[in-house]
């Protein structure tokens, strides 16, 4: 009879480092409520400025304020959640977040930024019992780990712009299945490699960078002393490699052209340099963080040219930290290779090998790789406590200077985020020549009528690159509004040259032939605006105007009926959909449509009147003679004719 194999061994938390010094179990318990709960509060107080803050211009609009996919929680809404990309990015689960968020407070920052906050103290408890179980109760390092994930300035980012929900949201996922994993290696029960899948998943739905997770899940192999060798390790974590080439594979395909840089830009030489600065980057900015900025360019240069001489150092110095990584391997050490494993697992997917974007570095990418570095930190001086007892207070005295000075540079940064202004001029002091700061700041200018400054950045744009179509179109916005229509004209010629799916830009030029009347030419920039754009809806009102000036009532009323299907409270675009209507001898439907421009507007007299004209229209002189007496009272000119 064969003998019945035994089963393959489980993972048990680590026996190479000292152990913890026995303390009593409830105060052990007792201590650890008090220390995760400490962590949580700090982050939540540190973070209460970010409920001050409003959107700013970059990417929010894409995500929100511009996002018609979040306006309701339908079940059209939710399909195209989950059948389409939006920037670029497949991640449901976050664009379902942002509904739920517009469902209960519409455009109102405050509650898209309190919801950031809460998960970003969520994962700062997440990461405290993580490292508490993982260094078998070492209070100090879990405490350490988890308040420098909460305070660090390099994760304001992540937490205060409201278009890395993202970040916050996947790490919720992704941190809770290396919990379940762990506890699955503890006790041995399928039912929780069930939970870690179903975390997987979710962290996988809210942003494609989960996919390194089954990497993450062997390195916790590692960490517990369970052998690679084992075949076990590795078929219970096919399902997840399959999940992460799946996801791998849809990222790529809803990377635009545009995000991806052309490959000859830089030759192999510096993209290696850029891969090394990046990965020494985070480690110095770890431990000395500054010049933070919501964009950190390339350098000016071009290809085959010699970078900067930071780049080669922080080259030679990631290699350093690679060898002394090995080094500590061999001989025997395990957290070094554990958590700087963890961080290089994390980093390497945005080490600009392939040149994505515009920025080298980002201190999103921040986020979720310190933990591993944080580990580190926070094991050695357990460690070291544990070995050297009389500097306790010394050690933690030193921890909470640290945490305090991080926190107060975190509180600065916070306020950076505040608006467009803030954060673009921030920027712009650490890269004085970043085009894209000078361009969404200019745009900022024009929206708050600060012309002469939007001005001003726009062409700062234009000197630094000339080749920046989108510019063109704002600083043509400026000419538009002078009435210069020749020169606003030329620049969005010029936009559409370098860019000839520019929406915004063939929009623009179409009012302008429109208002010249060149009506052919601007009908068909219109026509081609919605080829490339058809969710874009300055397009319908200003073809809907246009059609009204060409006396095309129906169309013009399909125009304002596609319009107000993207944003359907704009009291203006009411009023003229029921005058086409009127135009159209269809009273009734215009009063309803007069009726929804008064709720949205209700001290505007002009809807009143136009309201009473349709009244008028249909017989009923008695609503139509108390339309037009609110109109006179409202400001509104009544002709006295109609009165009588």
């Amino acid at each position: 009879m064969a003998k019945k194999q035994a089963p393959a061994p489980r993972p048990q938390p680590p026996t190479t480092h000292t152990k913890p010094p026995k303390t009593d179990t409830a105060s052990a318990h007792h201590s650890y409520w008090k220390a995760l709960l400490l962590c949580v509060a700090w982050t939540l107080v540190l973070y209460l400025p970010a409920l001050n803050n409003g959107f700013v211009n970059w990417d929010d609009p894409g995500y929100v304020t511009n996002n018609f996919m979040i306006r309701s929680l339908g079940v059209d809404n939710i399909r195209r959640m989950f059948s389409e990309v939006v920037l670029a990015n497949y991640h449901p689960l976050t664009m379902l977040s942002y509904a739920f968020n517009y469902a209960f407070g519409g455009e109102n920052a405050w509650g898209y930024h309190a919801l950031n906050v809460l998960l970003h103290a969520a994962n700062t408890g997440l990461v405290f019992v993580l490292v508490y179980r993982l260094s078998q109760g070492r209070l100090l390092a879990a405490l350490l780990v988890a308040l420098l994930f909460g305070v660090h300035p390099m994760h304001v980012e992540s937490v205060a712009w409201v278009s890395e929900r993202k970040d916050v949201l996947y790490v919720l996922f992704y941190v809770g299945a290396m919990l379940t994993y762990w506890q699955y290696g503890v006790s041995g029960s399928k039912r929780y490699l069930g939970f870690t899948a179903l975390l997987f998943v979710a962290a996988l739905l809210s942003k494609p960078s989960a996919v390194t997770l089954p990497i993450a899940l062997l390195l916790l192999d590692f960490w517990s002393g369970r052998s690679w060798r084992n075949r076990g390790v590795w078929l219970e974590k096919l399902p997840f490699f399959a999940l992460s080439l799946l996801f791998g594979i849809v990222t790529v395909m809803a990377q635009s052209p545009k995000a991806i840089a052309e490959l000859d830009n830089y030759s192999l030489f510096q993209k290696i340099m850029f891969g090394g600065y990046g990965f020494a980057y985070y480690i110095a900015q770890l431990l000395l963080p500054n010049n933070l900025a919501a964009l950190h360019p390339y350098p000016t240069f071009v290809k085959n040219a010699s970078l900067p001489p930071i780049y080669l150092v922080a080259t030679i110095a990631a290699l350093a930290f690679l060898t002394a990584t090995y080094w500590a391997y061999r001989k025997g050490d395990k957290i070094v290779p554990f958590g700087m494993a963890f961080y290089g697992l994390q980093i390497i997917l945005v080490l600009q090998f392939v040149t994505v974007g515009k920025a080298v570095v980002a201190e999103r990418y921040s986020y979720l790789s310190y933990i591993g570095l944080f580990f580190i930190i926070g094991m050695w001086l357990a460690q070291y406590i544990a070995k050297n007892p009389q500097r306790q207070t010394l050690v933690w005295a030193g921890v909470l200077l640290w945490t305090a000075v991080l926190s107060a540079l975190s509180w600065q940064q916070i306020g950076v985020w505040k608006n467009p202004e803030t954060l673009w001029t921030k920027t712009l002091s650490a890269h004085p020549n970043c085009d894209v700061a000078y361009d969404n700041r200019g745009i900022y200018y024009r929206q708050q009528k600060q012309n002469d400054k939007a001005f001003s950045d726009f062409n700062n744009v234009l000197k630094i690159n000339p080749s920046y179509a989108l510019t063109y179109n704002n600083r043509g916005n400026i000419y538009f509004e002078q009435q210069k229509d020749e020169l606003a004209l030329a620049d969005y010629n010029k936009a559409l040259n370098l860019d000839s799916t520019l929406t915004e830009a063939l929009v623009n030029r179409a009012v302008i032939k429109v208002r010249n009347q060149q009506i052919a030419d601007g009908m068909r920039d219109f026509a081609l605006a919605q080829q490339h754009n058809r969710e874009f809806p300055n397009l319908y009102l200003n073809r809907g105007i246009a059609y009204t000036m060409q006396n095309q009532h129906q169309a013009a009323y399909d125009d304002f009926t596609a319009y107000l299907a993207l944003k359907p409270d704009n009291d203006g675009i009411y009023n003229s959909r029921a005058i086409s209507l009127q135009n159209l001898n269809r009273h009734t439907e215009a009063i309803a449509d007069f009726n929804q421009a008064i709720r949205l507007a209700p001290k505007q007299g002009l809807y009143y009147l136009n309201r009473s004209y349709s009244y008028n229209a249909i017989g009923d002189r008695a609503m139509a003679k108390q339309d037009a007496l609110k109109a006179q009272s409202l400001g509104a000119k009544v002709p006295a004719n109609y009165l009588q």
